[in-house]
């Protein structure tokens, strides 16, 4: 899978607009199949997101060719509008939003994934497997996690960049896998501060 444009997805400022209509229409002049590989990824910042998701799928259209069959979105939830403690930022209402973004444009049956978390996070992790219950029609490929935690959450920056792979940031997701079938085994019981089994839970 290809991102042409990080984060640039239906951001409608300067010539965005036009440089994704362009990008877009060669993009996939060249390569025939792209919406199959290729697409542009999304900041999902409230109160924006549905009007993003719908902005990008008006330049899609435009650009004359496929819709892209892969969305990406940051996943961190909301509350730094708000300026609401890290802790308490929404991850379940940021999806919500995305949802109904998606579905009302048809667009539900695509392929999802978050190419954005917090790092191993279990408080994001519940609000996925809520959702998850309330919406069976969502349809997440995979989560990746960012080396940022909520504990050191840095605005606009990655925690530990010259460590990320070493000690501060070890290869460590077992909340993420519980999410799928079978997942729960790859987690220590130590590692796991709620009820795996339930799917009941605050709503973060």
């Amino acid at each position: 899978m290809v991102d042409l444009g990080g984060e640039q997805a239906g951001a409608d400022q300067g010539h965005n607009h036009e440089y994704v209509v362009q990008l877009w229409r060669r993009f996939c002049a060249t390569y025939r199949e792209c919406s199959d590989f290729a697409y542009l990824s999304f900041n999902p910042t409230p109160p924006m997101v549905e009007d993003r998701i719908s902005n990008h799928y008006a330049w899609q259209r435009e650009a004359g060719g496929p819709i892209q069959d892969i969305y990406a979105f940051d996943t961190y939830g909301y509350g730094f509008g708000k300026k609401l403690p890290v802790r308490q930022w929404n991850v379940y209402a940021q999806l919500a939003d995305i949802y109904r973004g998606l579905s009302r444009l048809g667009q539900l049956g695509k392929t999802i994934f978050i190419q954005e978390a917090f790092y191993n996070d279990p408080r994001t992790a519940q609000a996925l497997r809520q959702f998850f219950a309330d919406h069976p029609d969502f349809r997440l490929l995979t989560v990746i996690q960012w080396p940022n935690t909520r504990e050191g959450y840095q605005k606009f920056f990655s925690q530990g960049i010259r460590n990320w792979a070493s000690e501060d940031f070890p290869a460590d997701y077992c909340v993420y896998a519980q999410l799928a079938p079978n997942g729960y085994a790859i987690c220590p019981p130590s590692k796991i501060p709620f009820n795996p089994h339930s799917p009941d839970g605050q709503r973060l």
